[in-house]
């Protein structure tokens, strides 16, 4: 309730042949988007304060958010301080009041656009050049009302960003045969590709009238400005493909690139590629009589990447209020690198391609190994150093897997068709390598569980607290009878899926088409922070127990060895259990209806009543 969402588009295009040879191509479209009172997602959004809400509260009684809308206003102690269903002036929110007292609006307006000449040479010779661009404004209204549960006094938050794109390039084409049997098609081209984006922050907090929410009638004001950022790439390209007899391909290609991000000696990458690939259906079988197609490929392809902008050299802010009204220089978290390198991607592949009786049994197989050295990543170091983390090249990920679709279609007809296909394939990911010194790196932390990637392991390892046990492997409780929880984090599982797969069928009859997919994610572990809260919350359905008597656990108390004989209530006991990661870690295996369709094709019956 009360969220909106307004499109518009405008497009235009132009086409016109100035001669037999020359022609040109040009598009704008305009396209506008009003967000009113977007849903907050996370811990301040409504569901988190609704999951959290204890279960005998009736919702309606919550309408009443504010003294104005009972009855008797002056029973409350403040006239505008929200209501929660814990009372007045604290900091449990009321949804009623995020929904209609808090704002989170946002307007966008885009401008994309390009202009294309091409030219054509002669029957096998053309080119063309073009240039596009894309500007993008935001403009964001973050307001918590006067009254809000966390800022009583109120807050107002503005955000202004630009983001724009430029690219222009051309392309030369050759498509020509050198021999009857020899095709050759070659593009050379080149780009030159400019990003930038510049911000701006305003927040406003203590308004002076409470019941006008503007920036100027607050009396706090803070202000960043995030000046204009920019980042370049030009590029030289070519790509080649040779074609023989139509039964064999070979295709390669080499891109260099120089980027703005990097320094003078780094900045220049190239990187390669070759594919090649061959039909053998009308050696092993000329007359077709049962194989319609076979083909083998192979490829290998290197990919570079540099980082984003202003890496290099270290810059020191000037807070906007500093220590003793002083003007000071407020040094950087992160150490960057004046000798950063650009990433690199190789990879490998081989596959086959192959199509039966009359195209009644098909498949595809692929099996790849990609290689990802010299990650451009931030690495934590100790607190001695003066940063948080160093930007380095670090270390090498490698991934292998397999992809398999096998396909055919059992029933066909004049006037019914029954395609069916499955598809499996399974990734291997692993960390080889990170720098000297470091086997793991943190991707991210929540609670008592991280994400990290560990060397020898997987990208994607859960590590996270455990009961906390004995040398004998027994649970220990503390002296009050708590649940213990352990100092160290173990490795209890992976986010990666073991496998994932899925079945497609499609039924044709006649102009009707019919078609679901089922898809399947088999293994892989995942973290629930939701049931976490739910638990320590006393609002989840396994927190009933122990309500009524509470609990002595089962355990040995750790100061004394002996078995524990304490009792605690089931408040204390799920306050516990919920710091203990691995209680909340879960299969994450499922299996989705994933798609339906059902679709009728106009055209025969439109080509009959025309004829």
């Amino acid at each position: 309730p009360n969220s909106t969402l307004d499109n518009h588009n405008f497009s235009l295009r132009a086409l016109a042949n100035l001669s037999e040879d020359f022609s040109i191509d040009a598009k704008a479209t305009y396209f506008t988007q009003e967000v009113n009172n977007r849903v907050n997602m996370g811990s301040e959004g409504i569901l988190a304060y609704l999951y959290t809400m204890p279960r005998n509260i009736g919702l309606d009684g919550l309408k009443k958010y504010k003294p104005s809308l009972w009855e008797d206003p002056s029973m409350f102690p403040n006239e505008y301080n929200v209501i929660s269903y814990a009372g007045q002036n604290k900091s449990t929110g009321n949804p009623y009041w995020m929904l209609n007292e808090d704002k989170n609006d946002e307007r966008r307006n885009r401008f994309m656009g390009f202009a294309k000449l091409n030219y054509e040479f002669t029957d096998w010779l053309s080119a063309f050049v073009r240039i596009g661009g894309d500007v993008t404004n935001v403009r964001t209204e973050y307001l918590q009302n006067y009254g809000h549960h966390f800022f009583p006094s109120g807050r107002i938050t503005l955000t202004e960003n630009k983001f724009t794109e430029i690219n222009s390039d051309f392309l030369i084409t050759a498509n020509k045969d050198i021999t009857e049997k020899i095709n050759f098609v070659a593009n050379v081209g080149g780009s030159m590709w400019k990003s930038s984006f510049e911000g701006s922050w305003d927040q406003g907090a203590d308004f002076r009238i409470p019941s006008r929410a503007f920036f100027g009638n607050t009396n706090q004001k803070l202000a960043t400005y995030q000046p204009l950022g920019m980042q370049k790439i030009n590029s030289l390209y070519g790509a080649f493909n040779f074609e023989y007899d139509d039964f064999m391909y070979l295709d390669i290609t080499g891109r260099n690139d120089w980027s703005s991000t990097l320094s003078e000696d780094n900045r220049s990458y190239f990187y390669p590629s070759v594919s090649y690939a061959i039909l053998l259906d009308q050696f092993i079988d000329p007359a077709r009589d049962f194989l319609n197609m076979f083909k083998l490929r192979a490829s290998w392809a290197q990919v570079g990447n540099d980082t984003s902008p202003y890496q290099l050299y270290q810059t020191f802010s000037v807070p906007s209020q500093g220590y003793l009204g002083l003007t000071v220089l407020e040094g950087p978290s992160v150490k960057l690198n004046p000798d950063l390198k650009p990433e690199s991607v190789e990879s490998v592949e081989l596959g086959l391609e192959y199509s039966l009786f009359a195209n009644r049994l098909y498949g595809n197989l692929s099996v790849y190994k990609i290689s990802t050295t010299d990650m451009i990543f931030r690495v934590p170091v100790p607190f001695s150093t003066g940063y948080s983390t160093f930007l380095e090249n670090v270390g090498e990920v490698e991934n292998k897997g397999i992809e398999v679709l096998l396909g055919g279609v059992p029933v066909r007809t004049e006037d019914f068709k029954w395609d069916i296909s499955v598809n499996f394939s399974k990734n291997e990911n692993k960390l080889v390598e990170l720098i000297d010194g470091l086997d793991y790196t943190v991707l991210n932390s929540l609670g008592g569980l991280s994400v990290r990637a560990e060397v020898g392991g997987g990208i994607g390892d859960l590590y996270g607290t455990v009961w906390k046990t004995n040398e004998n492997g027994e649970r220990l409780v503390s002296v009050e009878g708590y649940p213990l929880v352990s100092s160290e984090r173990v490795k209890l599982g992976n986010a990666q899926p073991n496998w994932i797969g899925g079945i497609s069928n499609t039924f044709q009859y006649n102009d009707w088409n019919l078609r679901f997919l089922i898809d399947a994610r088999i293994g892989g572990q995942i973290y629930s922070a939701t049931s976490t809260y739910l638990d320590a919350a006393g609002v989840s359905e396994r927190s009933l127990q122990f309500r009524e008597e509470g609990v002595v656990v089962d355990a040995i108390n750790e100061s004394t060895g002996a078995q524990n004989t304490e009792q605690i209530t089931a408040q204390q006991y799920w306050g516990s259990m919920s710091g203990i990661a691995s209680n909340y870690i879960y299969d994450q295996t499922n299996i989705r209806f994933r798609e339906f369709s059902l679709s009728y094709n106009f055209a025969s019956v439109c080509v009959t009543w025309y004829m």
